[in-house]
């Protein structure tokens, strides 16, 4: 018996050490989104498009002036919003502007798109006590910088020309003019820009199983599984808010 079970030790510790490593479930049963509360700053945005830069002569702003995406909110603003959130990283990206049936580009703006991380406390925590991050993914796009006439043709252009059907055009956001597709994508006078919000993408292993009540400011709680389709949920209840937020800052 004992030469039986010393020839099993081995075996056994080989199954152990090929079984994958599972995170397990720290997310919280209840996630709160507080209505949002907008600081006082302004981001100057241009308000011509006077200059000898081809951006300029088709109705934009010179490239160089358009705002920094990444001013639009703080860390401040989004944990008043979001009271559980933690670990925040804020990453400017750089995009680069074409125009024209061409399609040739007229230039780029490095901070044009800014991607915002976040966890949730509670979040998925592995053995070792280290966070899995399963947050929330923020973007804002300063889409086209220019004069008012041009931004409306950007705005009407970009509402037209989708795949599916045109979206309802809302008044209600702190912009003139929003849809939503994907996203939310607004225009103010010398701007549009897109907001998007959606949970981070995790391997299908490391998705939370149990439900989760969402309670956004102003409406009903809600219980959903956030893996099955977070993104819908989260544009429809949360990313009219980050709108309003960026909105506050162009008046």
């Amino acid at each position: 018996m004992r030469r039986i079970l010393a020839a099993l030790v081995p075996a056994v510790l080989v199954l152990a050490s090929c079984t994958p490593h599972r995170p397990k479930s720290m997310l919280p049963t209840t996630v709160e989104v507080l209505a949002p509360r907008p600081d006082t700053r302004q981001v100057a945005i241009p308000s011509s498009a006077r200059c000898a830069k081809e951006e300029c002569r088709l109705g934009y702003a010179d490239l160089a002036e358009w705002p920094d995406a990444c001013s639009f909110l703080t860390q401040a603003e989004l944990k008043a919003m979001f009271p559980q959130a933690v670990k925040f990283s804020f990453s400017p990206q750089e995009i680069h502007y074409t125009e024209g049936p061409s399609g040739a580009e007229i230039g780029a703006v490095p901070r044009a798109r800014c991607s915002i991380g976040f966890a949730f406390q509670g979040d998925y925590v592995d053995d070792a006590g280290v966070t899995m991050n399963y947050g929330t993914i923020i973007t804002v796009d300063v889409y086209r910088v220019g004069s008012a006439e041009q931004m409306r043709k950007d705005f009407d252009s970009e509402r037209t020309t989708l795949d599916t059907a045109k979206p309802v055009v809302r008044h209600d956001l702190g912009a003139p003019e929003c849809f939503q597709d994907g996203g939310w994508t607004c225009r103010e006078k010398h701007i549009v820009f897109k907001v998007g919000f959606s949970y981070k993408a995790l391997p299908s292993w490391e998705r939370p199983t149990s439900d989760v009540t969402l309670k956004v400011a102003g409406r009903p709680p809600r219980t959903v599984d956030l893996a099955k389709d977070p993104d819908t949920l989260a544009l429809q209840q949360i990313g009219s808010g980050l709108v309003r937020l960026v909105a506050a800052k162009i008046h």
